[in-house]
């Protein structure tokens, strides 16, 4: 509880994040740990763009959902 300027006491009741973000976010991309040929490299470094590229889309998403909890939150001030 945070105080307001009334001192009332002010409650904010947010929505806890869609589990989808988290579980995108825990995703990570297998390290290998047998000796890599020139074609696993290349097989790796694919996955990993891939991987950073799923995160990237999901950051994004996260901060347009952020957005517009803030702005219900706002709009409810």
């Amino acid at each position: 509880m945070v105080k307001g300027p009334s001192a009332q006491p002010l409650a904010v009741n947010l929505p806890k994040a869609p589990s989808y973000y988290r579980a995108c976010f825990e995703k990570l991309t297998d390290i290998p740990i047998e000796k890599l040929s020139r074609e696993r490299v290349v097989l790796l470094v694919a996955d990993l763009r891939k991987s950073e590229m799923a995160k990237s889309r999901c950051g994004k998403d996260l901060l347009a959902w952020y957005s517009t909890v803030r702005a219900a939150y706002m709009k409810a001030k």
